[in-house]
């Protein structure tokens, strides 16, 4: 699962995923009165079944300063934003099927997190203590890993409330810098990646 946070984070979506991944255009513009939950049930909750038969999903959100694209990604203290509702998704499939398990074997699943900052071709590994400083942007496509940002941190998360947690302490460790040209935070582009880890074993 990939998620992008800025216009040009479509270049930044081709060189990680390239051919790999399946791009379902959808664009949807929403009156004010639309809250996160209404977004995430009626354009992303299906896509967490996509997540278990194996693909990849990715979605973007655009719009100018002010619109609201952080408050519907990120949420507020009294409502969640569609990522963590998306995760949320993931855990509750996690459960179902291990509830619903019915081929004598086992199953199980693993969710890890890589949440960094794209500044100038520099990366920041949001995700590190304090956020890693910047380095070169550089990715990995391994045949078992897949493709993963080089010298980011991978975190295991085992419940929405430990997501959540480390999803809020990347977001405080964002650039609030500013040079000549503006803020380097409107020319920032934040990549969360959620890796989904199913480990399927036949009974005997």
């Amino acid at each position: 699962f990939f998620f992008f946070k800025q216009k040009t984070a479509y270049e930044i979506l081709s060189g990680l995923v390239g051919s790999e991944m399946c791009i379902r255009d959808r664009y949807e513009a929403f009156p004010s009165n639309v809250n996160n939950q209404q977004i995430y049930e009626s354009q992303l909750q299906t896509f967490t079944n996509y997540v278990f038969q194996g693909l990849s999903v990715g979605f973007i959100v655009c719009g100018a300063t002010g619109s609201g694209k952080s408050y519907t990604l990120e949420g507020s203290k009294t409502e969640q934003g569609i990522v963590p509702l998306f995760i949320d998704g993931l855990f509750n499939g996690i459960n179902e099927k291990i509830a619903n398990n019915a081929t004598g074997g086992s199953y199980s699943c693993t969710l890890r997190v890589q949440f960094v900052e794209i500044v100038n071709e520099e990366i920041t590994d949001l995700l590190s203590n304090g956020g890693k400083a910047a380095f070169p942007l550089h990715t990995d496509t391994n045949e078992w890993e897949g493709v993963s940002i080089e010298g980011a941190e991978r975190k295991v998360v085992n419940d929405i409330q430990q997501f959540v947690d480390l999803y809020v302490m990347g977001l405080q460790y964002r650039t609030t810098l500013s040079h000549k040209f503006g803020r380097l935070s409107d020319k920032a582009a934040d990549v969360l990646i959620v890796e989904v880890i199913q480990v399927f074993s036949t009974a005997g």
